[in-house]
Parts: C-alpha cells; structure tokens; sequence
C-alpha cells in the first residue's frame, strides 16, 4: 500500500471515528434532556407565575405498557417563581434534568394569567434559542392546569390532541392563527380558547344504568380578543371567520344563506384576495377585494336562479367582514390582521397613528362569485 493510500486510510478513520463519538454525545445529550410537550402558565398562589409543564417520558416507569395501558407516557409538573425563567428552572431541577422547549406543541395561558402583559409571561420563551416562533399560543376559560390535567381515552398525548383541535379550526376558520411571534410584544391579541369540558353530572339510577363514565373533554370554544391584560371581547363564529377572510389566512368556508322560506349551505372557495389603501375626501378607506366561487351543496333542492346563491352569497360575505371591521375600532392598538402594516405600504409618510388608524379607515369588500356547477 502506497504511503499516499495509507494517510487516506487514516483520515478517513479518523473522520468515522470523530462522527461515531459526536453521535454518541448527541444520544447521552438527549437522554439527559426532559422534552416538554405544552406549557402551561397561571398566575401564582405565593408568586407571580405558576408554569406547568408537560414532560413527555420517552423511558421509564410511568410509561404505558402492554400489561398496564393505563399508565400514561406524560407527566405535569409545576413551579412557582417571580418570572418564567425561574419557575422553568425549579421545573428542570425537580426533574433532574435539562428542559427541552423545542418540542412545545403549544403554550396555553390562564384566564387570570391574562392580565399579566404578553412580554412578561412569553419573553423567557421569546428568548430562548430552543423554542420554535411559530408555536401557538392559546387561552384557557379557567386555568392552564386544567388543560394539561386532561386525561384523554387511547392514550392519545394531550398536547398532540390540543395541537390537532387548533389546526383544525383553523383550517375551518373557527380560529385565527396565532404564534410566539406574533403575540409576544402585542398590546391587542386574538386568542383561541380551548376549554376542558366536564360531563353533565349524573344521578345514581343513570349511573346504575350506565357503568362508563363519560371523559373530559377537550374542545375549541371560541376567540378572546385580550387588549392591555383584559379580555375585552369574545368573537362570534362568524366574527371570527371574518377576520380569517381580511387577513387572508382562510382558503374555503361553508355559509347557510336565508333564500326566502329556505336556507341553502354553500361551499365558498377563495380564488384571489388583494387589500389596498386608498385616501377618499381626505379619509383612507380600506378596500378588501374578494374572488370566490361558490358551489351549492344542498343539490337536492330546485334553485331557479344561480346568480341569487351569488349574489346573496356577496352579500353575506360583506356584511361579515364590514361589520367585524366595525368591531376593531373597539380595541386601541388592535391590529391583528395587519391593516397598519398595509396602510404604511401605501402611505409610508401618512399620519397614521396606532391608536387612531381605525378611526380613520372604512372598509369596502366586493366579492366576485362564481357558481360552480
């Protein structure tokens, strides 16, 4: 073997052998680490905070097993202290071990927790290099625990069931879409809430008559509109689906229109959305362009005119998407979809206040339906 061939051999060894080492210091990293799940925060009974955590156990004897499938794979600690940090810190010395948040699927604030700004309670997060910005942040009508505490049936992990309720309504636009990001330094947030939902209590002849007992349930129930640590308002449904529209986050949606003695479900799909500013006798109007096509799916019932579905269904959209406008000049600094950032694109030099931008701005929707047969 040539002596070109040999020193090859060795730095090729070499390498293999460094990358054998950093393999095995990243398995011993990951063991030491307690990989959280969803964080919880509330406000404290002695201190200003108190965080749960929900630590997924990879190994161990809390782990569910085929003997006994009634151990869960989670566990919920909690901590109290003065900040986030400090709370999170007791969190990984009761578990002796090093917190991972990278993994968080969500982070659920409590009702009283709510009144405390959003750059204290989110800026440890805010911080850190591990957590994703893109992580929900969700309310609770009562207290985080009581999400976290939830035990669903099949084993399914809480957090993974909280993520899936939220993707989901936000698909549907039920929810608008929240993160880390976003949130952290806002004055006005709009928040989903999910809530823990007891079973109705049951007399003793039902409880004779049925020996399973119902489970918690957890369910979206709505959005909180928070400003400056109050929750000034809950959106509607339909409230809610509007915002979704102007801030052109939904692509389909399902509307129940009223056609005389009948009410017909249709189908909405968002074809092109643009917004614009524009300055009209010396007041900027927000103008909110619209394409949809709209397909029937009541198909059974006779429809005499399609050009009635479309036209009821651009009044339905109007009058929606105007109206819960109308409700942001209620909220200072309420600029969750983002009308500021358009109106300075289109007049950066414009007196364009955060306090009086609504006040200042209309909003014209025109929708162009197309019936799709």
């Amino acid at each position: 073997m040539s002596m070109q061939m040999k020193r090859l051999l060795i730095v090729l060894l070499a390498a293999i052998a460094a990358f054998a080492m950093c393999s095995c210091s990243s398995i011993v990293e990951l063991e030491k680490q307690a990989i959280i799940s969803a964080v919880g925060i509330d406000k404290g009974e002695s201190k200003k905070f108190k965080v749960s955590a929900q630590v997924f156990q990879s190994m161990g004897a809390g782990s569910s097993t085929p003997v006994d499938s009634s151990q869960t794979n989670t566990i919920i600690v909690s901590a109290e202290g003065d900040t986030i940090a400090q709370c999170m810190n007791d969190i990984s010395y009761t578990l002796g071990r090093d917190i991972n948040i990278g993994h968080s699927k969500f982070i659920v604030i409590g009702k009283d927790a709510l009144s405390i700004p959003f750059s204290e309670s989110l800026d440890y997060f805010l911080r850190s290099e591990q957590t994703y910005l893109g992580v929900p942040i969700i309310s609770s009508k009562t207290t985080a625990r009581d999400i976290l505490d939830v035990k669903l049936k099949n084993e399914v992990e809480t957090a993974i069931a909280v993520e899936n309720i939220i993707r989901t309504a936000v698909e549907n636009g039920n929810a608008l879409e929240t993160d880390l990001l976003s949130i952290a330094n806002s004055v006005t947030a709009a928040l989903p809430i999910v809530e823990a939902q007891k079973p109705p209590k049951k007399d003793d002849k039902e409880k004779q008559g049925n020996s399973e007992e119902e489970d918690t349930k957890l369910v979206f129930s709505g959005t909180q509109i928070v400003h400056d640590g109050k929750i000034v308002y809950t959106a509607t449904a339909e409230e809610t689906m509007a915002f979704c529209w102007l801030e052109g986050k939904l692509d389909k949606a399902q509307l129940c229109l009223a056609q005389g003695p009948q009410h017909l479900n249709v189908n909405v799909t968002l074809i092109r959305r643009s917004s614009t500013i524009r300055k009209i006798n010396g007041e900027y109007v927000m103008i909110y362009k619209i394409r949809a096509k709209v397909k029937l799916l009541d198909s059974f019932k006779p429809i005499s005119n399609g050009c009635e579905i479309c036209m009821a269904t651009k009044q339905q959209l109007e009058e929606m998407c105007s109206e819960a406008f109308a409700k942001l000049t209620l909220f200072p600094n309420g600029d969750f979809i983002g009308v500021e950032k358009i109106a300075k694109s289109v007049y950066p030099v414009a007196a364009l206040h955060d306090d009086d931008i609504f006040e200042n701005c209309g909003i014209s929707v025109e929708v162009e339906c197309a019936a799709d047969k």
